[in-house]
């Protein structure tokens, strides 16, 4: 549906649209009457009821709809002159609708009936309607010749379109709605008029510019461009626009209301009905897909592209397309970037037409502060600027982000502000728009507020964390670690990205539950504990007691006893408390429970018992009494040791232990804070290998890079998984889980992504759809490694990038489309694939094949073969020569059998009408030997993955990277045997620099054999491999040990009391006093 401007009566910018239009009634907005009864309207043909309502549905009288025919036909203005006295027994003279029922029934629209009478407050009926409608278009000899009334006038306004979209019974009441829709689509018919007189009178419609519009309403019809506006061309009045037509030329038109701001028109294709040079309507034409309001980030150095930030695409100038920057019309090399405005777009996807702001006194701000006319805003770096409007003594002009007249009252604290200004003029543009909610999740460049994301400012953004007290330059993910969990607000700019995020982080006390870690008692009785946040993540705190004497049940805990570990003795404590208005632990609902030592050695705490999916838990004793608790989502679940029986306690999620199932003769033991039989208020895991048991596995696909959770700690990303959707998941380990991998984990109790490596990934390239029964293609399996597997039903699919990163979604059908195909399989779901990530898209040449090209064979099927990549078709015909294309090797499907993935081959010809279609082509050798490469590859991977990065330099380890990632591109897309070699070497290189650094894996052999004739032992070392080792010692390890000073290799011997059995510990140095290698021990050996 248009949009449609009226000028006689207001001009106005309807929100959320581009464009202007006439505020239709309320009632009729995106309905199909709202064309027709804006434009009636404006026209002053109808009106609405004074409630602001049109009320569409309503009926309308007989009276009513004379007035609108006497409107429609151009003399309602006159109809004063004609009140009195009618033909018409019920219409008195004082009949207010009196002087409209006397000019429609002098100009023959209506008729009376036989008993005189007109009804004028009776209802009218469709076919009254569609009768007076076609009289007063002169078509009545025709709806005469067609049977009259009412079938040939139906007929007659059916023929001409009056009726279209219109269904009704022509006896039934018409509709306000249904009566503007027919009167408005008559505005364009062609009238009727008699062309010849005499007995057979010939009557025509065949003249365009007849019509009630043109010729009774007196209005033209004018399709064009505005090329002008008052703000662009200083020669126009404030409510003049120049409209550029094909038909008519360039002119000049008046608004009929002035003070409107008509900048946004500037280039679009509108059509005008205009009386002489006063535009009485306007309808812009212009595709709102056409109409772009982004920034300017990149241009090409020729000008010729300009690259659209928000609608992330390059597009062409037109030729001869105009730009104005600030109302001043710029050369396209002239154009700064971050430019912001609208731009239009021709029918080529060119931009025709962009106007623009430059924005330099304001360049980017957010308000915190109005004070009169002083405007206190924050910067994308967290400055703090004043913009006094007080200095713009010829004024304040005020826009909106769609380039709308606002009134600066509209400016507020939050409103983001861009400004620039033209002597002592401020042109400024406010966008308010802001989202608030919980901060869940940050990321160097996005943040996620209430399940949604945004995009950090491209340029820049700020923050605060103490209600604007203060702001600083929001960085990377750590700048916002004190609000990440908190609730926000984040203040959009004109980009819809973060420019501003704050938060008040003032907490409140409520009942809180913690381990104890640590207790000090001196002047005041401290403790250190472990709470869950809001987040139900923990976090480290320390408090202090109010009263002193309400930590005595931490002083029964001997001080000896705060270890970190159950083997040194550890005893902690957890603890139910409130704080006071000062923050110390008050007496009030307060709880201590001691976890003495015994209960973590002894197994003398109760195990839990518990089924999966149940709200009810129990303590068993070592009786087998149980003692029962209900848990719901307000129990606070946590471990207190980790795997090495250390204190280190974590949360664990309520819908974890909800799912989990726990059996007494697990030995899974807790105690618990809370009254038996009733809700259990905190529930502590004592067991060091404390899991959980979770065994449900998900499959999916990692879709961004790892960021912060919204407790600042977690590491956080998001994973589309099987069956279950896109959502974020907080990570065990962040580094299984890159970018774009395809997953197969579990979820601990900690409700944390475990990786399970039990699952392996299917590798293979050009994979395809099987084949059913019948040898049509079956959508439900694809054919990996030679083998037929059945896709599962909802399988998630991704399309990675070029750096092997997740880009988009996919579907089922691109798998045959991409060259690399990877995937997972679930082996509790009949096999089935239920992960696939795809990359590198095959090509499909938009000219087709020459003959003569060369290339390497990715793929060969029956009736598909890949070159280089490049798609290309052969059939039974096809006929595949040997290297000299003498003699002929294969032909149609045996081709598959001749050749081979790698083989080098030449097109000789294609077909003339497919040009994809290979008829002949020839075989140029067989294929590179890459199995050395493919050797340095594993051994690049083993390596990276054996060994632990601290223990090397970095650089020589960032070289083998670079140096697998290198081969691997060479794996992929080389056929040159020198850079396969080159390859090779430099993976070999690079894994022997780092064991040189290290001192390798070489062999230390070493001989202790005590003498015939002493205590002593001859000690011997043999080194293999380090030709600058130079010096050993030796001690022994029972008895008193002995250090000896370094010994030259090439000196004798070195002899000192030990006897057989005994161990000796041997220490190499290098030539500069490095350890090559230490505490190599050696039993002593009889000679």
């Amino acid at each position: 549906m248009r949009k449609i401007l009226s000028l006689v009566l207001v001009l106005s910018m309807v929100l959320g649209s581009f464009g202007f239009a006439f505020a239709a009634p309320a009632d009729v907005e995106g309905t199909d009457y709202e064309d027709a009864v804006t434009r009636l309207i404006a026209l002053e043909i109808v009106s609405g009821y004074d409630d602001g309502e049109f009320k569409p549905e309503k009926t309308i009288t007989r009276a009513e709809f004379a007035k609108i025919m006497i409107h429609a036909v151009g003399v309602g203005e006159s109809a004063q002159y004609s009140k009195g006295a009618t033909a018409f027994s019920d219409v008195p003279a004082g009949h207010w609708a009196s002087g409209y029922i006397n000019q429609a029934a002098g100009m023959e629209i209506i008729n009376g009936r036989g008993d005189g009478t007109f009804g004028p407050e009776d209802k009218v009926t469709y076919a009254q309607a569609v009768t007076m409608i076609v009289r007063a278009l002169g078509y009545e000899p025709k709806a005469q010749a067609m049977g009259g009334y009412p079938n040939g006038y139906l007929a007659v306004a059916a023929e001409e379109d009056i009726t279209d979209d219109i269904s009704f019974a022509d006896a039934s009441a018409a509709t306000r709605g249904d009566v503007a829709k027919m009167v408005d689509a008559s505005l364009d018919v062609n009238l009727m008029y008699q062309a010849t007189w005499g007995d057979t009178p010939e009557y025509k419609n065949d003249d365009d510019d007849k019509t009630l519009l043109k010729t009774k309403l007196h209005i033209d019809e004018i399709e064009g461009v505005v090329t002008a506006v008052p703000n662009i061309k200083s020669s126009l009045k404030d409510n003049e626009i120049e409209v550029d037509s094909e038909d008519d030329g360039s002119d000049i038109y008046e608004l009929l209301i002035g003070d409107v701001n008509l900048d946004t028109l500037l280039g679009l294709e509108v059509t005008i009905w205009a009386d002489d040079d006063q535009i009485v309507n306007l309808e812009v034409d212009t595709d709102e897909d056409n109409i772009k309001f982004d920034t300017i980030v990149k241009k090409d150095s020729d000008d010729e592209v300009v690259y659209l930030y928000v609608d992330d695409e390059e597009y062409d100038w037109a030729k001869n397309a105009e730009v104005y920057v600030n109302f001043e019309e710029e050369k396209l090399d002239k154009i700064p970037a971050d430019a912001y405005g609208y731009f239009v777009l021709n029918d080529d996807d060119e931009v025709a037409y962009a106007n623009l702001f430059d924005f330099g006194e304001v360049e980017a701000g957010v308000v915190f502060k109005i004070d009169d006319d002083e405007y206190e805003f924050v910067d994308r770096t967290g400055d703090e600027e004043t913009l006094d409007l007080s200095d713009y003594d010829d004024g304040v002009f005020v826009y909106n982000e769609k380039f709308e007249v606002i009134d600066i009252d509209d400016v507020d604290v939050n409103s983001a502000i861009y400004a620039w200004e033209d002597s002592d003029e401020l042109y400024l543009v406010v966008k308010n728009s802001t989202v608030s909610g919980e901060l869940e999740k940050v990321k160097n460049d996005e943040v996620k507020i209430d399940g949604e994301n945004y995009d950090k400012a491209y340029d820049g953004a700020a923050y605060s964390d103490d209600e604007f007290d203060s702001f600083k330059a929001y960085s990377n993910k750590d700048s916002l670690d004190d609000i990440n969990g908190e609730e926000v607000t984040a203040v959009l700019d004109l980009n819809d990205e973060v420019q501003l995020i704050f938060s008040d982080t003032k907490a409140t006390s409520a009942t809180k539950y913690a381990v104890v870690t640590y207790a000090d008692f001196g002047s005041k009785a401290e403790v250190e504990v472990v709470i869950p946040d809001a987040e139900g993540d923990e976090e480290e705190a320390k408090y202090e007691f109010d009263d002193r004497s309400d930590a005595k049940p931490l002083r029964d805990i001997d001080e000896d006893y705060w270890f970190d570990s159950v083997e040194d003795g550890l005893e902690f404590a957890i603890m139910q408390f409130k704080l006071n208005k000062d923050g110390d632990i008050d007496d009030e609902d307060l709880k201590i429970e001691l976890v003495e030592n015994s209960l973590l050695t002894n197994n003398d705490a109760p195990a839990i018992e518990k089924d999966s999916d149940e709200d009810v838990l129990y303590l068993v004793d070592k009786d087998g009494d149980k003692t029962k608790f209900y848990i719901d989502e307000d129990t606070v679940f946590m471990t207190a040791l980790d795997d090495e029986s250390e204190l280190d306690p974590k949360v664990i999620s309520y819908k974890s232990i909800y799912e989990s199932e726990f059996k007494a003769e697990s030995d899974e033991r807790a105690v618990i804070l809370g009254k038996p039989g009733k809700d259990a208020d905190m529930v502590v895991f004592i067991d060091p290998e404390f899991e959980g048991v979770d065994d449900d596995v998900y499959f999916g696909v990692v879709t961004e890079d790892v960021g912060t959770a919204g407790n600042g700690d977690d590491d956080i990303v998001a994973i589309d998984v099987f069956e279950k959707g896109e959502d974020d998941y907080v990570l065990e380990d962040e580094d299984d889980f890159g970018n774009g991998d395809i997953v197969a984990f579990k979820m601990n109790t900690d409700d944390e992504a475990k990786l399970d490596k039990s699952y392996d990934i299917i590798e293979d390239r050009y994979v395809k759809f099987d084949k059913d029964e019948d040898g049509d293609k079956d959508d439900d399996y694809v054919v990996v490694n030679g083998e037929s597997m059945r896709l599962a039903k909802g399988v998630v699919v991704w399309i990675l990038d070029e750096d092997k990163e997740a880009d988009d979604p996919g579907k089922v059908k691109d798998i045959a489309d991409y060259k690399y195909f990877k995937a997972v399989r679930d082996d509790d779901n009949k096999g089935e694939i239920v992960a696939i990530t795809l990359r590198e898209e095959l090509k499909d040449s938009d000219e087709g094949g020459s003959e003569g090209d060369e290339g390497t064979v990715d793929y060969v099927g029956s009736n598909r073969i890949i070159i280089d990549g490049d798609r290309k078709e052969i059939d039974e015909d096809t006929i595949l020569y040997d290297k000299d294309g003498k003699k002929v090797l294969a032909m149609g499907e045996d081709i598959q059998d001749e050749l081979k993935e790698g083989m080098r081959v030449e097109v000789i010809e294609y077909d003339e009408d497919d040009e994809d279609l290979i008829v002949e082509l020839k075989l140029l050798g067989d294929p590179i030997d890459k199995s050395d490469l493919e050797d340095a590859i594993e051994d690049a991977e083993d390596f990276l993955k054996d060994n632990d990065e601290d223990d090397y330099d970095s650089d020589l380890w960032n070289d083998l990277e670079d140096a697998l990632k290198d081969a691997e591109e060479v794996m992929e897309d080389s056929d040159d045997e020198e850079e396969i070699e080159d390859a090779v070497k430099a993976i070999e290189d690079a894994i022997d620099a780092l064991e040189d650094s290290v001192g390798g894996d070489e062999e230390i052999t070493v001989t202790v054999r005590p003498t015939e004739s002493t205590i002593g032992v001859v000690v011997e070392v043999k080194v293999e491999g380090y030709d600058d080792a130079a010096t050993y010692m030796v001690e022994t390890a029972q008895g008193e040990d002995v250090a000896l000073e370094p010994v030259d290799l090439g000196d004798e011997a070195v002899t000192f009391g030990v006897k057989e059995g005994d161990t000796v510990k041997v220490t190499l140095y290098d030539a500069d006093g490095e350890v090559i290698a230490e505490d190599v021990e050696v039993e002593v050996e009889a000679k």
